[in-house]
């Protein structure tokens, strides 16, 4: 989450302050432009649309890594190691 969601509230913490200066105009050109939240959410979504399908990406290759290391061990596994719960109470 902190992979997708921090440099949004960094954005949002940078752009929702008010910057000016000492005459109390505003010093960001964003600020000024008639449609700068327009570009601020455009920017956020652009963000959205690269970061999401990258971060599920790299879910899915962990996912993927963990499943074929699982079945690494049990191929690996020591005959002894790989009892049923019901052959080991003796049953």
């Amino acid at each position: 989450g902190t992979f997708i969601f921090a440099p949004m509230q960094f954005f949002a913490g940078v752009y929702g302050m008010n910057f000016v200066n000492k005459e109390g105009q505003p010093a960001i050109p964003e600020l000024v432009a008639e449609d700068a939240y327009l570009y601020f959410w455009l920017a956020v979504l652009v963000y959205l649309a690269v970061v999401m399908p990258l971060a599920a990406w790299w879910y899915f290759r962990i996912q993927r890594r963990s499943a074929e290391d699982a079945e690494e061990f049990e191929e690996n596994a020591a005959p002894d190691a790989a009892m049923s719960a019901f052959e080991l109470r003796g049953a």
